[in-house]
C-alpha cells in the first residue's frame, strides 16, 4: 500500500514513492514488470497496480472493452491518491503516455495546491528502481464529466533512466475511472545534414553536421568502411553536445558509411559519401578558436586565433558592422597577429 502522506506542494512524490521503491517489492518481483509499450484496458484485472484499498476493479463502466480501474478519494490527506505501476524504459529514450478519464463529484480538497484533480503522471526512476527525477503531469479534470483523454506527450527518459513510474492520479476528493492505458515508444532518430548521402567530394577531413535534438547532451559519430558497423570496424568519435564535428585524422579514399548516436536514439539509416582524396593530403581547414572580445573604437584591434599548417593572410567577415544588417570584409595581418580594421 501507498504512504498515506503524500507531498501536493513541491510536485514531488517521493512520501508516496517509498514503500514499492524498497528492495524486494512485488514490482521488481519475477514476471511483475510490464514491458514497454504497455496497453492496458485492464481486461486482466488490475494485477500489478500498486495503491490503497480505495483502488478496485470495475466492470460496469468502461471506455472500451468492459473493465476500468476506479479510484475513490474521500479525503486525500488520508485515502490513497494513486495507482501506481513501473515499466522498464531505455535511458535518454522519447515515449508517450496517454489514457481516458472518466469523473463524478470530483471536487477541489483543502491543502492540495498543485497538480490537482484526477489525471495521469508520469516521472522516472535509476536502474535499481530509486526516485530519480520528476516528469510531466497531466492532472486538472474535476467535476463529473465522461470519458475524457489527458496526455503526457513527449518525455524524454533522462540518460540513466531504468524505469518510468506511472500514476494514475486523483488529487482531490471524488471518484475516478481510468481505462486504455497507452506507454509507448516514440521512433526518433538523429536527422544528419552533412556530408549528404551517396556525395562525392576530394577531402580527407569532412566536416559532419546534424540537427540538434532537445535534451541530448552527448553525441557520437560513428564511421565504418563497413555498412554493417561491424565491432572492431568502426571509428568511434565524441562531440559532446554540438550537432556537428570536424574530423582531424585523415581518412583513407573509398566509400565511408556514417551516423550519429545518442543515448535512447540509434541510428537506423546510416549515410555513406565517398571520399577520394589521398591520405597523406592536408585537407585540414584551419582551426579558429573563437574569443569573445569587446571592441569599442574604429581602430582598435583584436586577435583571433588560428591553428594550422602553412597559413596564408586571410579576410575576416564581420556581420553587423556598420549599419544593422550590413557586412563589412577586413583584411588579416599575418597568421596569429592581430585583425586590425
Amino acid at each position: 500500500m501507498l504512504s498515506r502522506r503524500v507531498a501536493f506542494g513541491n510536485g514531488r512524490l517521493l512520501p508516496a514513492l517509498a514503500p514499492f521503491l524498497m528492495a524486494g517489492c512485488a514490482l521488481l518481483s519475477s514476471g511483475g514488470l510490464p514491458s514497454s509499450p504497455l496497453l492496458d484496458g485492464f481486461e486482466d484485472g488490475i494485477a500489478g497496480w500498486e495503491g490503497g484499498t480505495n483502488k478496485t476493479l470495475d466492470a460496469t463502466v468502461a471506455h472500451g472493452g468492459t473493465h476500468s480501474l476506479r479510484l475513490v478519494v474521500a479525503d486525500p490527506a488520508v485515502d490513497s491518491v494513486y495507482a501506481t505501476r513501473r515499466i522498464p524504459v531505455e535511458g535518454g529514450a522519447r515515449y508517450t503516455a496517454s489514457c481516458f478519464v472518466k469523473t463524478e463529484g470530483v471536487v477541489e480538497a483543502p491543502g492540495v495546491k498543485s497538480s490537482a484533480g484526477a489525471g495521469l503522471i508520469v516521472e522516472w526512476a535509476d536502474r535499481g528502481g530509486k526516485w530519480m527525477q520528476s516528469g510531466q503531469y497531466a492532472c486538472g479534470l474535476r467535476g463529473t464529466a465522461d470519458w475524457r483523454r489527458v496526455e503526457c506527450a513527449m518525455l524524454k527518459a533522462p540518460d540513466d533512466a531504468g524505469f518510468a513510474i506511472v500514476y494514475l492520479a486523483l488529487r482531490d476528493a471524488g471518484t475516478a475511472w481510468f481505462d486504455d492505458l497507452s506507454f509507448t515508444r516514440v521512433g526518433d532518430s538523429i536527422q544528419k545534414l552533412a556530408p549528404e548521402n551517396g556525395s562525392a567530394f576530394s577531402n580527407n577531413c569532412p566536416h559532419f553536421a546534424w540537427r540538434a535534438s532537445p535534451g541530448v547532451r552527448a553525441y557520437a559519430l560513428e564511421l565504418s568502411r563497413d555498412p554493417t558497423f561491424a565491432k572492431g570496424a568502426v571509428i568511434s568519435l565524441t562531440a559532446g553536445g554540438l550537432p556537428r564535428l570536424q574530423l582531424r585524422e585523415p581518412l583513407e579514399p573509398g566509400l565511408w558509411h556514417w551516423r550519429v548516436i545518442a543515448p535512447g536514439m540509434p541510428d537506423a539509416q546510416p549515410w555513406s559519401f565517398t571520399q577520394t582524396a589521398p591520405q597523406n593530403r592536408d585537407c585540414l581547414p584551419p582551426l579558429m578558436r573563437a574569443k569573445a572580445a569587446r571592441v569599442t573604437r574604429a581602430d582598435e584591434p583584436f586577435t583571433v586565433p588560428v591553428e594550422g599548417e602553412d597559413l596564408v593572410a586571410a579576410h575576416l567577415l564581420l556581420k553587423g558592422a556598420g549599419s544593422p544588417g550590413s557586412a563589412g570584409i577586413l583584411p588579416a595581418e599575418a597568421p596569429g597577429s592581430a585583425l586590425a580594421p
